[in-house]
């Protein structure tokens, strides 16, 4: 079945076809419900699409190989469309990444204002008009949620292509505006899409012995906790154990009282409840987030998209995972794991990016942190602590928090003083990058990355200052430039894995230390590494 969405009038189904099939460009939106691929939406233009159910013999779609593609989100649809259709997308934009490297929002509704169409969500037609989930008969008397799957194609369609029309809309106005950070986004796009294909490899025998293990060691809290006359995974009970014992936090306004780790850490060292919950809570997450999902599988296939401020996220989250149990990820059979690690390139980009003199010397003996402590008098921990906060524009008070309990406020004011005293550049340069924010509205990246002050705001306080964030948005953002100009770099090879300022290669022959060097003007120093497991690198 095919649906226009179009003014203008077509004599037969050839006539459309043909103007689909021999449009230089079009913009595609791909609708599913989650499990399989429904129908897909092509646009010729802004203000023509055409929706194609799945599964029609009549309708080619395997011209699609052949037309330049325009998506909002490739690294969605074009895995969704091949494995479905099995046909080589010539993806040539995307409108997502754009709009992102542009400093908008990445969502397609949150663009209609700006690039100005009509905008409705597909998954509004899961309920009624009172807001609520439309139900359907299930099996026997239950009844269950609509899912998109059994909505007729005919309310289906429209939204479809009103999607497919608004990202050939913003694709024909960003398309000659784009950062050189966008052109190298959609450059790693194959190897990104490579990852997902080829995942990790997993010890599921260790994860097994593991889980074994961590369920021994909860239920012996559990029945700790059981002989105290609560339940752990209760915060309900919990809340009434410690009451009880006469211990409060506060409360909810619904009478509940709080018993999160922040609420209850107070506590700790008054009564054995604490330290039982959290240790509790602690083994508990650790399994079912970490250890029993990895015993069933021989491979782990994270998905990896590109964020606001360039760096990469991962469901499930890779860069969540604790140290302590990344030797459960495996290079393939008969190779090593090769990792190459951006020393501490946030240091050395504040360092380049500002031309302090003093922090380019001192980045420069490979550990910025040693000369430091050393002027202020400081250990380690405390000391990567200040630098973190002068990037964060973090007050005294916070830096004497960040040190938990190492230095009071007054001695944090000091540290920073010193500090500055001496990158006094670098001071300087950050209140230009706040000048010129406060002016533009937005900061750049090294590759030329927007981000707005707007932006900034999100998750905020309503009067949070958001040129606080200016400095460390330039400087992280800039390290996700530079991280994916490696990537780029390493196009050729198996790479499993990226987690920060981190690449992962799956390899059976040695790689060149230098395959790194001199992606751009800021000297970085990789740290490179092998081994058996992720875990165990040296």
């Amino acid at each position: 079945m095919i649906i226009v969405s179009s003014t203008r009038m077509y004599r037969s189904r050839e006539e459309l076809l043909s103007e689909v099939t021999s449009a230089s460009v079009v913009a595609i939106d791909s609708e599913s419900d989650g499990e399989r691929l429904l129908g897909l939406a092509i646009a010729v233009s802004p203000d023509t699409a055409f929706y194609f159910t799945i599964g029609d013999p009549d309708i080619p779609l395997q011209f699609l190989s052949s037309v330049p593609s325009v998506f909002h989100n490739v690294l969605w649809d074009v895995p969704l469309l091949y494995d479905t259709l099995h046909i080589d997308i010539q993806y040539i934009f995307d409108t997502m990444l754009a709009a992102q490297s542009c400093g908008y929002h990445a969502a397609l509704g949150d663009l209609s204002v700006p690039f100005n169409f009509s905008h409705r969500h597909i998954t509004d037609l899961l309920y009624d008009d009172t807001g609520r989930k439309i139900k359907v008969k299930g099996e026997g008397k239950k009844s269950r949620d609509l899912t998109l799957g059994e909505v007729p194609v005919q309310e289906l369609a429209p939204i479809c292509c009103g999607h497919a029309q608004a990202t050939y809309k913003i694709w024909e106005a960003l398309k000659d505006k784009v950062p050189k950070s966008y052109t190298l986004d959609m450059e790693i796009l194959p190897l990104v899409m490579d990852m997902h294909k080829r995942g990790i490899r997993v010890d599921t025998e260790l994860a097994q012995e593991r889980h074994t293990k961590l369920k021994s060691e909860i239920s012996y809290l559990r029945m700790l906790c059981d002989g105290m006359g609560f339940n752990p995974a209760s915060p309900k009970q919990i809340g009434l154990a410690l009451a009880h014992d006469g211990f409060m936090t506060y409360f909810t306004k619904s009478g509940n009282m709080v018993t999160d780790e922040e609420a209850m850490r107070p506590l700790m060292d008054e009564t054995p409840i604490v330290p039982l919950v959290l240790r509790f809570r602690e083994k508990s997450y650790l399994d079912s987030h970490y250890i029993k999902p990895l015993t069933t599988i021989d491979r782990w296939y994270p998905r990896y998209h590109i964020v606001r401020t360039g760096r990469f996220a991962s469901s499930p989250q890779i860069q969540n995972i604790p140290e302590g149990e990344r030797d459960l990820y495996l290079p393939n059979v008969g190779d090593f794991f090769w990792d190459a690690d951006a020393h501490q390139i946030e240091p050395v980009l504040m360092a380049y990016l500002s031309g302090d003199k003093q922090m380019i010397a001192d980045v420069s003996t490979g550990d910025i942190y040693k000369p430091i402590a050393y002027r202020l008098h400081l250990d380690r921990y405390t000391t990567k602590q200040l630098v973190l906060a002068c990037s964060y524009e973090a007050s005294a008070a916070k830096l004497a928090e960040m040190t938990k309990g190492r230095i009071d406020q007054v001695g944090a004011a000091q540290m920073i003083d010193g500090y500055y005293e001496r990158y006094h550049r670098f001071k300087e340069w950050k209140g230009e990058v706040r000048e010129q924010a406060a002016r533009d509205g937005y900061v750049l990246t090294l590759l030329g990355r927007k981000r707005t002050l707007e932006s900034m705001m999100e998750g905020e306080e309503y009067d949070y200052d958001p040129l606080l964030k200016a400095v460390n948005t330039i400087v992280q953002g800039s390290g996700a430039d530079i991280l994916k100009l490696g990537m780029k770099r390493v196009m050729d090879r198996k790479v499993s894995l990226t987690c920060h300022d981190e690449i992962a290669i799956s390899t059976a022959a040695d790689i060149p230390a230098d395959i790194l060097d001199n992606l751009c003007n800021v000297p970085v120093t990789w740290n490179i590494k092998t081994g058996e497991n992720w875990g165990e690198l040296k």
